[in-house]
C-alpha cells in the first residue's frame, strides 16, 4: 500500500479507483469460478481417499478447504470399482482445470489420479505442470521422483532432486537420499554406497542410509555385507523385519534379472 499512498495527481488517483473497480466486479467473478474449480477438485479428493493408497493420505490445501468452507458438499454418489473411481476423479478434476488451468492443485491431484491407475507418463506430466505453478505440497517432488526414477528418466531425477533441495533446504539429507537412489538404479552402486556410507557415518542410525548401504551391497553381490547392514536394521527398529525381507527379495530379483538369471 505505500506505493500508492505516493500517487497524488488526479490523474492517477482516477486510475487506481479504476483498478478498484475492476478488482471488485472481474475479481469477484473470477472468486466464483475458482471457488466451483474447488469443488470439483474436493469432491475428487473424497473419491481418491475411497481409492486408498496415495490417494488416503492427500488432502487439498487448507486455504482452498476454508474457501468453500460454507458451499463443500459430500460427492453423492462415490462408483464401486478402482477403475470407476479413478475415472470419475479424473473427469472432475478435468472440469477443474477448464475453469482454472493454473489451480496448481487439480494439477497435482490429476498426478495423483494417474499415478493410482499406473499412468506414469500422465502422472509425471500433471505432477511437472503442479511444480511449475508452485505447488506448496513437498510430496509433489516425492512422487514425480518415484515416477523419473521408474521410468528410467535419471537425469531428470537428478535436476529435481537440486530443485527439491533448493526449495526445501531443511530436507537436504532426503534429497541426498533421493539422489543416491537414483545412483542405485542407474547401477552406479559405488556411487550410493558412498552416500550411504558418509550419512552413517553422521549417523549411525539412519534408516533410509542403512537400506541405501545394504542395497548396493546386494546389487554388487556383496551379500554378506548387505545382511550385515540389514541385520542392523532390523536390530534398531524391530518393526522393519517383514519391508527388509520384502526389500532383500525384490533386489535378488532384480540383480538376477540384470544378470539374466531365471528366478528364484
Amino acid at each position: 500500500m505505500k506505493y500508492y499512498t505516493l500517487i497524488t495527481s488526479n490523474f492517477a488517483i482516477l486510475l487506481l479507483s479504476m483498478w478498484l473497480l475492476l478488482t471488485i466486479f472481474c475479481f469477484q467473478g473470477y472468486a466464483f469460478v475458482e471457488k466451483k474449480a474447488i469443488i470439483y477438485v474436493y469432491h475428487a479428493t473424497q473419491i481418491l481417499y475411497s481409492v486408498g493408497g496415495i490417494g488416503k493420505y492427500e488432502s487439498l490445501n487448507p486455504k482452498y478447504l476454508k474457501a468453500i468452507q460454507n458451499e463443500k458438499k459430500d460427492y453423492p454418489s462415490i462408483p464401486n470399482t478402482k477403475k470407476d473411481k479413478i475415472k470419475k476423479a479424473i473427469e472432475l478434476i478435468n472440469k477443474a482445470i477448464k475453469i482454472s488451468q493454473s489451480f496448481e492443485e487439480a494439477h497435482f491431484f490429476m498426478g495423483v489420479s494417474y499415478m493410482l491407475k499406473m499412468d506414469a507418463v500422465n502422472a509425471i506430466s500433471a505432477f511437472e505442470k503442479a511444480l511449475e505453478l508452485n505447488i506448496g505440497k513437498e510430496s509433489a517432488y516425492t512422487y514425480l521422483f518415484i515416477l523419473y526414477v521408474y521410468d528410467n528418466r535419471f537425469i531428470e531425477g537428478h535436476q529435481l532432486v537440486k530443485k527439491y533441495i533448493d526449495k526445501y533446504p531443511n530436507a537436504h539429507e532426503k534429497g541426498v537420499i533421493f539422489d543416491a537412489e537414483i545412483y542405485l538404479s542407474e547401477g552406479k552402486y559405488k556411487e550410493s554406497l558412498k552416500i550411504g556410507k558418509k550419512l552413517v557415518k553422521k549417523n549411525s542410525s539412519d534408516i533410509a542410509a542403512l537400506y541405501l548401504i545394504a542395497k548396493s551391497y546386494l546389487m554388487m553381490h556383496k551379500d554378506k555385507n548387505a545382511d550385515k547392514y540389514f541385520n542392523k536394521i532390523v536390530s534398531l527398529s524391530p518393526s522393519e523385519k517383514k519391508y527388509v525381507l520384502k526389500i532383500k527379495k525384490n533386489f535378488l530379483l532384480k540383480r538376477d534379472k540384470k544378470n539374466g538369471v531365471g528366478p528364484r
